[in-house]
């Protein structure tokens, strides 16, 4: 069983030395090491650079040597256990679309999403390993945030969608933080720009509400929400009345009838991320998805690009 973690960033100077060394530090090594920088103008590009192999885009025909201290006599294309990428954008393209790229150089049987702002926790891929390992069958493995615990079990194990229906029903329920959640590479299907910062909650939930999940009660990360960032955009009701008409489109497609009613059935549609209750109204509403919940304030709001906007954050 390998594991490759992606990260990717955009002007994260700041914390990014902190999260890399706490992932390289883990007690289980990374087998493989995808860095992404979307188009920094800080040093985000050279801190990262220390860490990676860089390929060009597309991708060339040979790797480069790795940073010294990970380098293999054999050649640069030599697949080590500790594998490295850096990929460098010209210009920021945007979370959601920053990370589908950067899975793409993925080669392990296990993806984690590392936020370069978050610190992995010590011990982190060592429990992940224990429960991949046991659980061969799994294509999700979801733990908990530093001071945020799901409870959903007391002790690691599997949970069925229906299962996780019951612990999405109570108000005070946890959805899956994707801060905190493993899936296996070939079960990936991408996060679609159009949901913006639900670009991960939608992959991970009709994943789950599908194949269901092995829960890992241990704190895999601490999250740093750092203000006006890409988790934030519910906030501004232009982006979040874009997001929620794709929701409810996405819920109205065919393609989706097997977990829409788990998601009506369940309080995930609640969440304010995911517009407390605006989608429900929606897909309620005769015209369906073309219909804007006038609660919103906004009848006909264009989408906004999951990009860089002019203030600098990262969306």
């Amino acid at each position: 069983m390998t594991l490759t973690v992606v990260l990717c960033a955009h002007n994260e100077e700041r914390h990014l030395r902190e999260q890399l060394d706490a992932i390289l530090g883990q007690s289980r090594p990374v087998d493989e090491l995808v860095l992404l920088d979307d188009g920094s103008t800080d040093g985000t590009a050279e801190i990262l650079e220390r860490r990676g192999v860089r390929y060009s885009e597309p991708r060339g025909s040979a790797l480069r040597d790795h940073d010294p201290a990970h380098s293999d006599p054999r050649g640069s294309e030599y697949l080590t256990p500790r594998r490295g990428v850096l990929v460098c954008n010209p210009a920021p393209s945007g979370p959601n679309r920053a990370y589908n790229q950067a899975v793409r150089y993925a080669t392990s049987d296990w993806v984690y999403l590392a936020g370069a702002h978050d610190v992995l926790q010590p011990g982190a891929l060592e429990a992940f390993a224990r429960q991949a390992s046991a659980h061969p069958e799994a294509v999700l493995i979801a733990g908990d945030l530093v001071d945020v615990a799901c409870g959903w079990l007391p002790c690691a194990g599997f949970l069925t969608p229906a299962d996780l229906c019951r612990r999405w029903q109570p108000a005070d329920m946890h959805w899956i933080n994707g801060n905190a959640t493993f899936i296996k590479r070939t079960a990936w299907q991408g996060e679609l720009p159009e949901l913006a910062w639900l670009g991960d909650w939608w992959q991970y939930h009709t994943l789950a509400l599908r194949r269901g999940l092995i829960y890992l009660p241990f704190p895999i990360t601490q999250w740093r929400p750092l203000a006006n960032s890409h988790s934030h955009g519910y906030q501004d009701a232009g982006r979040m009345a874009s997001v929620a008409r794709e929701l409810a489109r996405l819920l109205d497609d065919p393609e989706n009838a097997d977990i829409r009613e788990a998601f009506l059935g369940t309080r995930l549609l609640d969440i304010p991320h995911a517009g407390s209750g605006v989608v429900r109204g929606m897909l309620a509403h005769p015209r369906g998805s073309e219909y804007l919940t006038p609660g919103l304030g906004l009848e006909d709001v264009d989408p906004v690009p999951d990009a860089c906007f002019p203030d600098g954050n990262w969306r």
